[in-house]
């Protein structure tokens, strides 16, 4: 307490506020005093809420009015309510562990002087990670904006505050912003009776921790007009929550926030399919363009305080950051370029391509400020961290407006670009990088012989509240039916895995439900609730869901099922009872030619606030359709075209465990039972010529299926599916050796506070992962030893990360960046974290 206590005095002073700081309770002899509290409770009492218990535990021996009191927990988890630490605005308490990680070596001295920052009214700031109010690993400093602030806290000056008159805060500006606008001002009205002395702009998005984002300063003013800019990709965001503190001359504080949202385009952007190349951009997010998976600090030397400039594919042109950027208008070639992104050196730009096939990247290099001669840089590209092209060194007057051509090895996961300085350091090494695309490769054309009409509709339908597409149907009845709770709220995730932010009084079903991850779309209502669907333009057979209670309250929920076609009862679930209806399936028949469907969830008759209640993957079979009879039809040749391979083995595996209706193309159901399950792979495996004189694939499929083998599958269809055949291949039968070594997406994703990291081996490799923040700092490294080449994607074998630091402190929310390095093999994916 010593230490924290002379932290704020030497950060106050630093900032020119003299040796300002708390006082500490002392003795008579000027000796700390510390208090022996014995809980009235066992230590498992003390692992939830333990702040609010602690607190009302010991209110009457503690005057929290006056003084802020500092509680060390001697808990078994050596955590409180699972963080490091907890406190508090206005005045606390604070509590942090007694023993653990969290309080070892100076941790406990930093994360004291953290959390008491929080009962002093701090709140947190990302700005910098040196900052005591950040996550960062050495937190040594106050931000200006802090010490400005605790310069009149009462704590600091030893005074009681009087009542606080609240200040008025007024957004003058619109809530909302253009998408991706790289520069968007809001400006704000504030009063306060007792003085405006600082007022700070603090941003988050939803779900994430708020951070300060800047703040000013005034001088005993009454009112004024603020104003602040949103950080540089804020707009990115959907929705941003703004929030505007005000702090008076009295050290009160006052605040308010908004939702501010994302103004889309009414444009309509038509991506073209047969499109022949992507744009390589830095920040154009677009089905047509790639992004650098690598930290913006990389892709520019940090010089002007702007590292890069662009103009990306859309026409938008930001104004120039600054005059150490050559205009573009004085440069010969530029108005050739439809788009380009100028940087300095050195520079380092990464794109993923593992999700492409790529053939060529092709673009025109330009040295807009060749200084005479003096300007020298070097390119350098690399496939899966192996150089396949360098300039050797280029002179500014010999090298403007240069094409650049680069072909791409089959199968690279990683394309990166390099940029050095060519070993000279000179402050004129611009270079701009324009109309940079990705040519694809041609993709071969798969011949059928089968000319007959086949349907391939879907066999089943959703059912959904807002998803308007022509596989789903919505109700006809009005919204103000769909719930009986919260002003007839709903919350619903889409097929399309479109999640909106959660209202105000739903259960989180990441938290409230293990079952949360096997499902594909689900509704999220409270009873009573009424859905009227119209039925009348398909040929329906059976309503098919998964029904949970996210919310039992114990045993206390309970709601009723039930549902009409065409007004009469077709199905009566009976009394649910909450902790009893946990992920459990609600199917029945639907009456041939029935117009309308409807579905009724009642309260039970006790209109108790715990029914909520969830429909997942909710969707109508249709009736099965005649099935034609094809004549000497091969239906191990699932894809008709005259042979039976790998192509036909994928096809049907990438289907394993579906029912199929009809007879659709390709029909993956060999044997025309209706599922696709074990026997339709060793039927089609019996009509494989042989492989690598094998006499079984069922018996040796890890000794005969090697790279060489999956070609053939990988060059007639798209990647994602010959992998998840693969997939299910090796669950059946053993390991499957993959052809490539890949670093695929983590899972779940987003996430809140763990996460797994799936990847395959083509060769076997010491494996490491490597976790980033945003700004390039190492969080976390995963050391996965030496690993054989194998598929690594289930929880079991993938990699798995809680969302800890190497201090085993939870990390904030925001965007990590991590880093497979297997050998030589490098790639790197995004994550998100939400708490």
């Amino acid at each position: 307490m010593k230490n924290v206590q002379t932290f704020y005095a030497d950060q106050m002073e630093a900032h020119g506020y003299d040796r300002k700081t708390f006082n500490l309770e002392t003795d008579t002899n000027g000796k700390v005093v510390v208090h022996p509290v014995t809980g009235e409770f066992n230590d498992a009492y003390y692992h939830a809420d333990i702040l609010n218990k602690i607190d009302n535990e010991t209110k009457t021996r503690f005057n929290s009015e006056t003084d802020i009191y500092v509680f060390v927990v001697d808990v078994s988890t050596e955590r409180i309510q699972g963080n490091c630490g907890i406190a508090r605005f206005e005045g606390g308490p604070v509590m942090v562990p007694a023993t653990g990680d969290c309080v070892t070596g100076e941790h406990g001295a930093d994360l004291i002087a953290h959390e008491l920052g929080h009962a002093l009214n701090l709140e947190h700031d990302f700005r910098d990670h040196d900052y005591i109010m950040s996550y960062g690993s050495e937190r040594n400093k106050l931000s200006a904006c802090a010490s400005t602030m605790l310069n009149v806290s009462p704590y600091f000056n030893d005074v009681t505050n009087t009542a606080n008159a609240e200040a008025t805060i007024q957004m003058q500006t619109p809530t909302t912003y253009p998408k991706n606008a790289n520069d968007w001002t809001l400006r704000f009205n504030v009063s306060d009776t007792e003085g405006v002395y600082q007022v700070q702009f603090l941003l988050s998005v939803p779900g994430e921790p708020t951070s300060v984002m800047s703040c000013q300063e005034f001088n005993a003013i009454q009112r004024t007009d603020v104003e602040f800019d949103m950080p540089i990709g804020a707009t990115i965001a959907p929705v941003n929550i703004a929030y505007i503190r005000v702090v008076d001359h009295n050290g009160d504080v006052s605040g308010k926030s908004w939702e501010l949202t994302a103004k889309v385009s009414t444009e309509t952007n038509t991506t073209n399919s047969n499109r022949t190349e992507t744009y390589l951009t830095l920040t154009y997010e677009s089905p047509d363009a790639l992004i650098p998976t690598n930290f913006p600090a990389e892709w520019g030397a940090s010089w002007g305080g702007k590292s890069v400039w662009e103009k990306v594919p859309n026409g938008t042109t930001p104004e120039r950051p600054h005059n150490g950027f050559v205009h573009i208008d004085g440069i010969p070639h530029s108005k050739q370029w439809d788009y380009w992104f100028y940087g300095h050196v050195p520079s380092r730009v990464v794109y993923n391509l593992s999700q492409g096939n790529y053939a060529t990247f092709d673009a025109y290099f330009d040295i807009p400020n060749p200084c005479n001669g003096v300007a020298s840089v070097q390119l350098i590209c690399l496939a899966d961290n192996v150089e396949i092209y360098n300039t050797g060194i280029w002179r500014g007057t010999e090298k403007r407006n240069t094409h650049i051509s680069v072909d791409i090895p089959e199968d690279t996961q990683t394309f990166t670009i390099k940029v050095t300085d060519a070993g000279d350091r000179a402050s004129c090494d611009h270079f701009i990088f324009a109309n940079a695309k990705l040519l694809h490769r041609e993709l071969p054309i798969i011949e059928t012989t089968d000319t007959e009409t086949i349907d391939t509709d879907r066999t089943e339908t959703y059912l959904t509240l807002n998803y308007d597409s022509p596989d789903a149907l919505v109700p006809t009845n009005p919204s103000e039916e769909w719930a009986g709770w919260l002003e007839k709220l709903v919350w619903e995730k889409t097929p399309d895995d479109l999640v909106p932010r959660r209202p105000n009084g739903f259960m989180d079903p990441t938290r409230s439900t293990q079952y949360y991850d096997q499902w594909d779309y689900f509704f999220y209502s409270h009873a009573v609730s009424h859905l009227v669907y119209d039925v009348s333009e398909g040929n329906y057979s059976k309503f098919d869901a998964r029904f949970d209670m996210p919310n039992p309250c114990g045993s206390i929920a309970s709601v009723e099922i039930i549902c009409l076609a065409d007004g009469v009862e077709i199905y009566n679930s009976g009394i649910l009872i909450g902790s009893q209806s946990r992920n459990i399936p609600i199917s029945f028949d639907i009456p041939e030619n029935t117009q309308t469907l409807t579905i009724n969830v009642t309260d039970a008759g006790n209109g108790d606030v715990c029914d909520h209640f969830i429909f997942a993957n909710a969707k109508l079979l249709h009736r099965e359709s005649t099935v034609i009879e094809v004549d000497d039809y091969n239906y191990t040749d699932v894809n008709n075209d005259g042979v039976v391979n790998i192509i036909d083995l994928v096809l049907v595996a990438v289907r394993y465990g579906e029912k199929i209706v009809g007879n659709p193309f390709p029909n993956p159901d060999v044997n025309r039972d209706g599922i696709v399950d074990i026997n339709d792979i060793i039927l089609v495996t019996q009509d494989m010529p042989p492989v690598v004189g094998a006499p079984s694939l069922v018996a040796t499929q890890r000794s005969i299926l090697t790279s060489t083998d999956w070609q053939p599958a990988y060059a007639a269809l798209p990647d994602a599916v010959v992998d998840k055949g693969i997939a299910v291949l090796d669950l059946l039968f053993g390991a499957v050796v993959p052809t490539k070594t890949v670093l695929l997406e983590n899972y779940p994703n987003p996430f809140n506070s763990e996460t797994w990291i799936p990847y395959q081996l083509a060769k076997p490799a010491d494996v490491v992962i490597t976790i980033r923040a945003i700004d390039g700092q190492v969080v976390h490294r995963l050391d996965m030893g030496h690993r054989e080449a194998r598929r690594y994607v289930n929880r079991s074998r993938a990699a798995y990360w809680d969302g800890r630091n190497a201090f085993g402190e939870s990390v904030a929310s925001g965007l990590y960046f991590y880093t497979l390095t297997a050998g030589k093999f490098v790639a790197t994916q995004r994550m998100l974290i939400r708490k």
